[in-house]
């Protein structure tokens, strides 16, 4: 399986990539700018005022995942449908001065934050096949993460994660056996943050290992928003999606304990397809979250006005960029009146060595009380 929150890529992104320019020996300002899109108003100027909502409730979402096969000759992987849910919410006072962080981190100078939380969990089994042979490896993967992040006034910097992974991913292009073609990694990652989002420290405790502890540097020569693998679609919820529109921004992976700069290419608005079985499921969902989404896909008038998405396609910036990874958002069509709150419709994951694709796609969506 390839992990859902690491950045694969490939196609070049279309679009044009909007950066700001800085000023001549500085370090420029070419920061995303993020909204609060799960908001009714998505101005970071109102966006303390949905704060006591989001302590007290949180956004849970439900998808089902689905595979189609590739066309890899040497071998294979099927999948079983798997389930991927995430929730998001307000966790209040996170302190720097705690025992709990780095002691180089700690620091009763700075006042303990309003912190949004990102929670993922993903299930799937499934099997490698090797062609020639007939030899089969069976498996069940999960992935859970935990990821703590600022406000999209502060550009959703990650404060702090925890990645614990039980995953069987494919190894190469072709194998000569059923054991050359996957490797398994069963890991937990705990990820730290310094204040200024400038250093991160990661434990990397493998399964049968003594944990391992890895500093890295997270300074932008560039001056990029910087995100977490494990918070990235929520990160992307943020962005604004004008079709056409294009950002480069930091990606911090703990599994390497590296940084690699991501383009983000926007898709027009698309109105959803009820004739498509699994579109039609999205927008069931989007009906049955009334009133959390207050927009049932008609005006009131029975004249025909969609669901609507903006797709948005992730491409690593380098020369060898792999797979892209695509993202369907319900598109804000209105930042003051945010009906359908920009919530993640869809995942397109195409898979390494052409062994097909996985599909996330929205089943359930709940605001849930957390007393």
């Amino acid at each position: 399986m390839k992990r859902i929150f690491k950045i694969a890529a490939a196609l070049i992104a279309a679009g044009s990539i909007v950066t700001l320019a800085g000023c001549g020996g500085q370090t420029p300002n070419n920061r995303v700018a993020t909204s609060a899109n799960w908001n009714v108003r998505t101005s970071t100027n109102v966006e303390r005022s949905y704060v006591d909502t989001w302590k007290t409730n949180a956004e849970v979402a439900t998808y089902k995942v689905s595979f189609s096969g590739g066309g890899n000759s040497t071998y294979s992987v099927n999948y079983d449908d798997g389930s991927y849910v995430t929730k998001f919410y307000v966790q209040d006072g996170y302190d720097w001065n705690s025992a709990d962080i780095p002691e180089a981190y700690r620091s009763a100078e700075y006042a303990a934050e309003t912190v949004y939380v990102y929670e993922t969990t993903l299930s799937l089994t499934g099997a490698y096949t090797h062609t020639a042979s007939g030899e089969k490896h069976e498996f069940s993967d999960s992935v859970t993460t935990k990821t703590l992040f600022r406000l999209a006034d502060d550009n959703l910097q990650p404060v702090y994660s925890l990645q614990d992974i039980k995953s069987t991913t494919a190894a190469n292009l072709s194998a000569a056996d059923i054991s050359k073609t996957y490797v398994e990694i069963d890991a937990v990652y705990e990820t730290f943050y310094n204040h200024d989002c400038t250093q991160a420290t990661v434990y990397t405790t493998e399964e049968g290992k003594q944990t391992v502890t890895s500093t890295a540097d997270l300074k932008s020569s560039n001056g990029y928003s910087l995100f977490e693998n494990s918070q990235l679609a929520a990160a992307v919820r943020a962005f604004t999606r004008t079709s056409g529109s294009g950002y480069l921004f930091d990606v911090f992976s703990p599994q390497s304990s590296a940084k690699q700069t991501v383009q983000a290419a926007c898709g027009e608005a698309t109105a959803l397809n009820g004739e498509d079985a699994a579109q039609k499921g999205i927008i069931d969902a989007l009906d049955a979250a009334a009133p959390y989404i207050f927009f049932d896909g008609s005006n009131g008038d029975e004249s025909e006005l969609e669901y609507r998405y903006n797709a948005v396609t992730l491409t690593m910036a380098a020369a060898m960029a792999g797979q892209s990874n695509t993202y369907w958002y319900s598109t804000v069509e209105n930042s003051d009146i945010n009906a359908t709150r920009s919530v993640l419709l869809r995942i397109i994951t195409p898979l390494s060595f052409g062994l097909g694709t996985l599909e996330y796609n929205l089943e359930k969506l709940e605001l849930v009380s957390l007393g």
